[in-house]
C-alpha cells in the first residue's frame, strides 16, 4: 500500500500529465503541498512523510519524464509547477513575501539574500539539465555525477540554517606601487635570501 507521500506523488504525476496533454501551448501553474519531516518534525503521520531532499529526489525523477517540460520551486512544503520557469519561482517569491509580512514585517535581509541563493542555484541546476538533454547517452553518463554533487549540494543548503548568510560584493584588489613602503621592504627580503647576490660572490 502507498504511503500519503508516495500517493501525493501519483496525483500529482497524473494532475500534470493531463495538464500537458491538454495546454500544449497554453501556461499553466500548479499549487501542491506535499508534507516533509524537516518542516512537521512533530507530526503524528511522520512515519508517511519524506525529507524536503527525498521529496525534491522524486520531484526531480518526475520532471525528468516530462523531458524538463515542466518545472517547480518550492518554498518550505509548498511546490509550484508549471510549463514556464519564470511562473514558478515568481510564485515562490510571492509565498515567501506573503508570510513574512506578518504584522507589518516585512522579510529580512537575510531571507531575501537567502532566497537569492536558493533560486540562483536552482536556475543553474535546471539550465544543466537542459544542456544535458543536448548531450550523447556517454557525454551524460559522464555528467551523471556532476549532476549529483549539484542536487545534494542544494538539498545541502536547504537544510541548513543560513542565519548568517552575507552577500558578496566584488572587491578590486589593490597591489601597492613598488616605491610602496611595505612592497619595498618585501622586496629587500626576499633579496636577501638570494644566494647569487653580488655582495655574496667571495
Amino acid at each position: 500500500m502507498k504511503s500519503k507521500t508516495e500517493q501525493i506523488f501519483s496525483m500529482i504525476f497524473q494532475e500534470l500529465k493531463e495538464e500537458i496533454n491538454k495546454n500544449k501551448e497554453k501556461i499553466f501553474l500548479k499549487e501542491y503541498t506535499i508534507p516533509s519531516i524537516n518542516y512537521n518534525p512533530q507530526s503524528e503521520d511522520i512515519d508517511n512523510m519524506y525529507f524536503t531532499s527525498g521529496i525534491e529526489m522524486e520531484l526531480d525523477r518526475m520532471v525528468s519524464f516530462f523531458e524538463y517540460k515542466i518545472y517547480y520551486a518550492s518554498y518550505k512544503d509548498k511546490y509550484f509547477f508549471s510549463n514556464s520557469q519564470e511562473l514558478a519561482q515568481e510564485k515562490m517569491l510571492k509565498e515567501i513575501e506573503s508570510e513574512s509580512k506578518i504584522d507589518g514585517y516585512e522579510m529580512d535581509k537575510t531571507e531575501e539574500l537567502k532566497q537569492k541563493l536558493f533560486t540562483k542555484l536552482e536556475q543553474e541546476l535546471t539550465n544543466f539539465k537542459q544542456e544535458l538533454k543536448q548531450k550523447t547517452a556517454d557525454e551524460i553518463i559522464k555528467s551523471a555525477y556532476e549532476l549529483t554533487v549539484k542536487e545534494e549540494i542544494i538539498n545541502e543548503i536547504k537544510e541548513k540554517n543560513l542565519d548568517k548568510i552575507e552577500e558578496m560584493k566584488e572587491r578590486k584588489i589593490y597591489i601597492p606601487r613598488m616605491i610602496h613602503p611595505w612592497k619595498s621592504k618585501s622586496f629587500e627580503e626576499f633579496i636577501k635570501t638570494q644566494k647569487h647576490r653580488i655582495e655574496n660572490v667571495a
